[in-house]
């Protein structure tokens, strides 16, 4: 396509049928799409609100954006209507029958290690479908009871994926916060802060005596 035809695509494809533009250049559909695709040529909105852009035809997409989606509000002009029987007829071979799992369905009961956004991995366990929930939680409110608000389980050995009961302890979102801190500090500053507060504690635990 030479300058002129480009200077000339630039003028008519938003007012202009995209076949009959194809005739004047002699091209395929293909090639004017393609072309207009690439210089990001697109249709004015007055156009597509005309008859020529074929949108206001039985089966237009008169609420249709030039990027392809629909307009909030729109309603699809076979809403409420049944499938015909010869329709019907076509797509059932393709149809999900009743009961019909696919090929990666699990049993209740899965455990499988799922990595988070940081790259650790934690175990899930399958409850039902489309419910899975941290396996964790799981054991320890099997064992112990709902957890509670702004609480979390944690792991004593610092292994994720020890989630046997004996390992596991419920402490609130601040406490990890403070441990996770700690690992930050070197061991000398970790055995003092260690040693302040269990200071605090005691200092407390006296007054309430």
């Amino acid at each position: 396509m030479n300058e002129e035809m480009i200077q000339r695509l630039i003028e008519i494809y938003p007012l202009k049928p995209t076949k009959e533009i194809a005739e004047e250049f002699g091209l395929t559909l293909s090639q004017i799409y393609n072309k207009a695709y690439s210089m990001k040529l697109k249709k004015a909105d007055d156009y597509l609100l005309t008859s020529s852009s074929g949108r206001l035809q039985p089966g237009s997409t008169l609420f249709r954006k030039s990027n392809g989606t629909y307009t909030k509000g729109h309603v699809p002009m076979n809403k409420g209507q049944k499938m015909s029987k010869d329709v019907f007829d076509k797509v059932k071979p393709t149809m999900f029958k009743k009961g019909n799992r696919p090929a990666n369905w699990k049993e209740p009961g899965t455990i499988e290690a799922r990595k988070d956004k940081n790259d650790n991995f934690y175990n899930y366990i399958k409850i039902s479908d489309s419910n899975w929930k941290l396996l964790q939680r799981h054991v320890w409110e099997q064992k112990n009871g709902e957890i509670k608000q702004g609480y979390i389980i944690a792991f004593r050995d610092k292994n994720p994926m020890n989630c046997k009961i004996e390992n596991l302890e419920m402490i609130s979102r601040f406490e990890n916060l403070k441990r996770n801190w700690l690992h930050n500090y070197p061991p000398e500053i970790k055995t003092l802060i260690k040693t302040k507060n269990k200071l605090i504690k005691k200092i407390k635990n006296y007054g309430t005596k």
